[in-house]
């Protein structure tokens, strides 16, 4: 049965498959995200008074918890980036 679902579905794994395969392609990422890391680092102060303004929360836990942990989040990705081996 012909469906254009699954023709979709095989140029994402093939597309994504071949950007992994590309050195290139996981350097742009690993950079990227250590660069978004270092300049919510930054700008951590302003990023906790937004987030507590919005959620409500207080701001030492939106500074050490909220932004923190998304800070911690991206640098423990970009640190995988160069690491992943598709076969």
């Amino acid at each position: 049965m012909f469906s254009i679902s699954h023709l979709y579905q095989n140029y994402w794994v093939n597309s994504s498959h071949s950007h992994y395969r590309n050195t290139y392609y996981i350097q742009i990422v690993l950079h990227f995200c250590y660069r978004l890391a270092d300049l919510m680092d930054q700008h951590k102060e302003e990023l906790a008074t937004i987030e507590s303004i919005d959620s409500g929360a207080v701001y030492t836990l939106a500074i050490k918890t909220h932004v923190g942990m998304s800070i911690d989040t991206f640098r423990y990705f970009a640190g995988w980036c160069d690491k992943i081996q598709v076969r």
